[in-house]
């Protein structure tokens, strides 16, 4: 099992980035007939049990598309606080599922996506995590990057009878 790293940044104005004229910006938002995101699967159906119930702590659950000619070419989505990762404050995020097709990559798409949603969505946030595996290069370069910093590692426990929290390990 890869360790989990854990990396916070404060929320914060950034510029937002400018993608060419034949990439469009797409926000998702969860509603009553709005149940999952673009291009995700089922399993995402539980993100908008929590949002319609209030199990997220804030009401920023959103999915961030780029496409390109219609087609998703990078995405991502950003996660309200709920009790998986209790050391989350009530108005902070996670940017997770972070993707971009492969014939995409190396043109700094996620970045910029990452920028345009700190610019654009997160001003709300009082501050934004990003977790990612320890073997997952692309990630911890992407994510530190955009100014996030290391807080420490991340243990998984199952703490109720399907849900694993995530628990903060200091660094030492």
């Amino acid at each position: 099992m890869q360790e989990i790293l854990i990396f916070h940044r404060p929320s914060g104005q950034v510029e937002s980035q400018n993608f060419d004229l034949d990439f469009e910006i797409e926000v998702w938002e969860p509603a009553i007939n709005k149940w999952l995101p673009p291009n995700k699967g089922s399993k995402y159906i539980l993100y908008w049990f929590f949002f319609q119930l209030g199990i997220f702590r804030n009401r920023q659950y959103k999915a961030l598309l780029l496409r390109q000619n219609k087609q998703i070419v990078s995405s991502l989505l950003v996660i309200p606080t709920y009790f998986k990762w209790p050391f989350m404050k009530k108005n902070d995020v996670q940017i997770t599922y972070v993707m971009t097709n492969e014939q995409y990559r190396g043109q700094k798409l996620a970045h910029k996506l990452i920028q345009y949603a700190f610019a654009n969505l997160l001003q709300e946030s009082t501050g934004v995590w990003y977790l990612t595996n320890s073997g997952n290069l692309a990630s911890i370069n992407l994510c530190t990057n955009l100014g996030f910093n290391k807080m420490g590692t991340g243990k998984s426990r199952k703490s109720f009878k399907f849900f694993k929290t995530i628990k903060l390990i200091a660094e030492k």
